[in-house]
């Protein structure tokens, strides 16, 4: 599984971390971001928090995969 968006971002670096990162790091970086993300918990337009919440939803599932 590739470890690259379709648009060929890195999902370490959509997680904000470095390749060499831990399962415990991945899992830490998830979970804060996905709070600060989440559509029922952000002031972001519906749409965009979607969006943006199903991208590290995706990095992480591909991320801990591996």
């Amino acid at each position: 599984m590739s470890k690259y968006t379709d648009l060929g971002v890195s999902y370490y670096s959509l997680l904000g971390l470095h390749p060499k990162a831990s399962n415990q790091q991945i899992r830490r970086a998830y979970r804060k971001l996905s709070k600060q993300y989440h559509p029922d918990t952000t002031d972001m337009p519906p749409l965009t928090a979607t969006a943006k919440f199903q991208q590290i939803n995706e990095a992480y599932a591909t991320l801990v995969d591996s």
